[in-house]
C-alpha cells in the first residue's frame, strides 16, 4: 500500500502545482483590477504583490479626507522616494478641511510630494497662500487643475499659479477668481469652468485661452442682482473688445443663467448653447444671444408654467437645428396644455431634431397618456405636421424611456413614422444617421 500511496501523493502534488499561477500572471491580473479595495486586498496577500501593486494603487485618484489620512498618504508615498511617487497621477484635496492648520511636518511632506513630475490632475479647495505657492512651484505637466480661492478674503487672480503649467493644461476649473490683464497664454486649454464669476473681461479670456472649446459657468448667486444696472455696460464693453479679437468658434457654452451669457456679449459661433429660461426678460436676452452666436444645438430647461416665455423664440433663430428641451411639470399640469404650449414654442422653427425630456414626480408623468407609448404616435405626427423640416423626435418621461421616432416624407403631404425601442439618455446628443441603429422597429 505504501508505494501506491506515494505515487498518489506525487500525482496530487503535480496536479496542484499545475494549478498555481506564477507571479507574472498574477501581476498581469492585478493591473486589470478596477477598484482601490480590490488592489488593496491583492497587495495584502504577499510581499511580492504588495510591491507590484503600488503603481496600480496610485493610478487611482488619491482623496485624503482628513489631516490624518493626508499624513498617512504622504508617509506611504514618500517610501523609496522618488520611485514610488513617480506613479502618482491624480490628487484631490477637495475633501480636506482647511490645509493651513495642518501640522508643519505634514505640510513639509506634502510640499515634497508636489516636487514630483508625474501628477497630471490636481484639485485643491480653500487654496490659501501656501497652496498658491506650492502649485506655482510644481514641476508636473498638469493636464487638469481645479482650484478655489474662498480661503482668500478677496477674489484672486489665477495667473500666478498658471505660469508653470501654461503649456500643458487642457482643463481648468476655478472658484472665486478675478482675471487681470497678463501676458500668459494657455494654448492647449480646451475646457474652462468658472464658478461665481461675474463681470468677466472678454479680451483677457480670449488672450489667455486662444484655443478654448467649452465655456461653463456655475454661479451660486444671481447675475441680475450682482451686475444690476451695469450689465448692459459690461456687455457693450465686451462687444467692443471682440471687434479687435475674438474666438472663431466654441463647441459649448453652458450656464443656468441667461444673464451671465448675455453680459459676455459673445460674437463667435457656438455649436451648442445650454441654459435655463425663467422670465420674459431672459427670453429677450436669449434671443439676442441666439442671433449673436448662431448655435446649431440649443439645450433649454424651463418650468411648464413658464413655457410661454419661449414662444416664437425659435421662429427668429433659424440657425438652431437641434432642440433639446427639458420641461419640469407640476401635479396640476393638464396634458393638452403641455402639448399646446410645446407647439407654440416650435412654431416657425426649422429644427431637424427634437429631444424632449419631461421631468417631475413619476405620478405626474403618468397623467400624460398622449406622451406615453403607444399613444405617442399621434403626438409625434402632430409635431411633424407643424414642422416640415423635422425628421427625428425622442421623448423621455420622468427619467424613463419613452420613445424615439424617425420621420420621412416620401410623398408631399404624407408622413411616415418609424419607432425605435432603445434607451435614450436624458439630454441625449442626437447625431444624424445614428438613430436608425439604436434598436429594433416598434
Amino acid at each position: 500500500m505504501e508505494p501506491y500511496s506515494s505515487e498518489r501523493d506525487h500525482f496530487r502534488s503535480e496536479q496542484e502545482s499545475e494549478l498555481l499561477l506564477n507571479f507574472d500572471v498574477l501581476m498581469a491580473i492585478q493591473s486589470f483590477l478596477e477598484t482601490v479595495g480590490d488592489v488593496n486586498r491583492m497587495m495584502l496577500t504577499c510581499s511580492i504583490l504588495y510591491v507590484a501593486g503600488v503603481k496600480h494603487l496610485l493610478k487611482f485618484t488619491v482623496r485624503p479626507t482628513s489631516a490624518r489620512t493626508l499624513r498617512s498618504f504622504c508617509r506611504f508615498a514618500l517610501v523609496d522616494f522618488p520611485q514610488r511617487l513617480a506613479f502618482l497621477r491624480s490628487l484631490d484635496l477637495a475633501s480636506l478641511p482647511y490645509i493651513g492648520v495642518t501640522a508643519h511636518s505634514t505640510l513639509d511632506m506634502l510640499v515634497k510630494v508636489f516636487t514630483m513630475t508625474g501628477i497630471r490632475n490636481l484639485r485643491w479647495s480653500d487654496c490659501d497662500e501656501l497652496g498658491v505657492t506650492t502649485i506655482a512651484r510644481m514641476q508636473s505637466p498638469l493636464v487638469s487643475l481645479n482650484v478655489d480661492f474662498y480661503a482668500n478674503q478677496e477674489r484672486f487672480d489665477p495667473a500666478p499659479i498658471l505660469t508653470g503649467v501654461a503649456s500643458t493644461l487642457e482643463t481648468l476649473e476655478l472658484f472665486y477668481m478675478e482675471f487681470e490683464p497678463c501676458d500668459i497664454q494657455l494654448p492647449r486649454l480646451r475646457n474652462l469652468v468658472l464658478h461665481d464669476s461675474f463681470e468677466l473681461p472678454m479680451a483677457v479670456l480670449i488672450s489667455m485661452f486662444p484655443n478654448l472649446a467649452t465655456l461653463n459657468f456655475r454661479n451660486h448667486s444671481s447675475s441680475e442682482e450682482i451686475l444690476g444696472p451695469w450689465m448692459e455696460e459690461i456687455r457693450q464693453r465686451n462687444l467692443l473688445e471682440q471687434t479687435i479679437t475674438c474666438w472663431s468658434k466654441l463647441e459649448l457654452v453652458q450656464c443656468t443663467e441667461v444673464a451671465t451669457i448675455y453680459s459676455l456679449g459673445l460674437t463667435c459661433n457656438v455649436r451648442e448653447l445650454d441654459t435655463t429660461l425663467s422670465s420674459f426678460e431672459d427670453a429677450d436676452k436669449l434671443l439676442e444671444i441666439l442671433l449673436d452666436v448662431r448655435p446649431y444645438r440649443l439645450v433649454l430647461d424651463m418650468v411648464h408654467k413658464k413655457t410661454e416665455f419661449a414662444c416664437t423664440l425659435l421662429e427668429h433663430a433659424p440657425y438652431v437645428k437641434v432642440l433639446a428641451l427639458t420641461i419640469t411639470i407640476h401635479p396640476q399640469a393638464p396634458t393638452r396644455s403641455i402639448i399646446r404650449r410645446l407647439l407654440r414654442i416650435l412654431k416657425g422653427s426649422t429644427i431637424v431634431a427634437l429631444e424632449l425630456n419631461i421631468v417631475g414626480h413619476p405620478s405626474y408623468c403618468k397623467r400624460m397618456p398622449e406622451l406615453l407609448q403607444p399613444e405617442i404616435e399621434p403626438w409625434v405626427r402632430l409635431v411633424a405636421k407643424h414642422i416640415p423640416s423635422l425628421y427625428y423626435v425622442s421623448s423621455i418621461i420622468g427619467g424613463q424611456y419613452a420613445s424615439a421616432w424617425m420621420i420621412s416624407r416620401p410623398v408631399h403631404g404624407d408622413i411616415y413614422l418609424r419607432g425605435y425601442t432603445a434607451d435614450i439618455p436624458k439630454k441625449s446628443r442626437w447625431t444624424p444617421g445614428l438613430a436608425s441603429r439604436r434598436g429594433g422597429v416598434v
